[in-house]
């Protein structure tokens, strides 16, 4: 059964990464390729149309019990600035200084 809730999914993919990060893949959507997009309208939803490799479509088109997870992750632009600065400091990579007496 695939993960369905957010907490589940980050932590499947946490795990992927560990365990065997050469089968994960990541895929810039601005740089796959995208086709087409449009807003939602009165006639028709949103939709977005990309390229992908030829193994995505036949495996999101196989068997429900073999089928990968595909997750479409947004990262807030305010979050890729302070990711990326070379100038602001990232809290995650800041280590504490140790003081022994």
């Amino acid at each position: 059964m695939m993960p369905t809730d957010i907490q589940e999914v980050f932590h499947v993919v946490k795990e992927v990464i560990n365990v065997c990060p050469e089968e994960a893949n990541l895929i810039d959507l601005y740089e796959a390729g995208i086709l087409d997009m449009a807003r939602k309208n009165d006639k028709r939803p949103a939709y977005l149309k990309m390229y992908v490799n030829d193994n995505v479509v036949k495996n999101i088109k196989g068997v429900d019990s073999k089928r990968d997870l595909y997750v479409i992750l947004r990262i807030p632009r305010p979050v890729v600035d302070l990711i990326t600065s070379p100038i602001i400091q990232k809290p995650a990579l800041i280590v504490p200084e140790i003081i022994t007496p």
